[in-house]
């Protein structure tokens, strides 16, 4: 597959995946959701990789696992139980968010005015979202407490993002993805 079309591919399944977990929820516990959807991404994923990771890369992928699969998603699943898909989508798009101010905190990555100005801005736009337009409501955000599990969740896979940069560049993403998620 090219890497453009794989990349839609990737950005589409990923785009309706907050209204099938929301429809899913409804349906079995959030715990059942996340089991089966990453039980059956790791052995896909292990079937790609197919080698152990090196030993000393164990405690970070255990971190990874737990940080970005287990608490992640069950935080995602429990969430769309008391939020919409639509509100789920909109502040999981603050992850990018969490992550510059992270980086720039632990990695010392360096934040320019245009990232700045975009901090600001999406930050903007997330209160816009939870608040339905509502700006004179900021003391009540977020609007519900599944607005705030999804938007700790997308603190943790800020941290989750941090944690993994190190193992994540030297094991490669492929290798550091299928083990973290088995991990999880």
């Amino acid at each position: 597959m090219p890497p453009r079309l794989g990349l839609l591919v990737a950005i589409l399944l990923w785009s309706v995946s907050f209204v099938a977990i929301k429809h899913a929820v409804g349906e079995i516990s959030p715990v059942a959701v996340v089991f089966s959807r990453f039980a059956i991404g790791a052995a896909l994923l292990l079937l790609v990789a197919r080698r152990l990771p090196p030993r000393e890369s164990w405690r970070d992928l255990a971190l990874m696992g737990f940080l970005g699969v287990f608490l992640h998603q069950l935080l995602q699943s429990y969430a769309l139980t008391l939020t919409s898909a639509a509100n789920a989508g909109w502040l999981v798009a603050m992850t990018p968010i969490w992550s510059a101010i992270l980086s720039a905190a632990v990695l010392r990555e360096r934040l320019d005015v245009w990232k700045l100005a975009g901090i600001v801005g999406g930050f903007a736009g997330a209160f816009l979202v939870v608040s339905r337009g509502e700006l004179a409501s900021l003391a009540s955000l977020p609007s519900t407490r599944g607005d705030i599990l999804i938007m700790i969740g997308s603190i943790n896979w800020a941290v989750y993002s941090v944690v993994g940069h190190r193992t994540i560049r030297s094991i490669g993403p492929t290798l550091a993805t299928a083990w973290s998620m088995t991990a999880g």
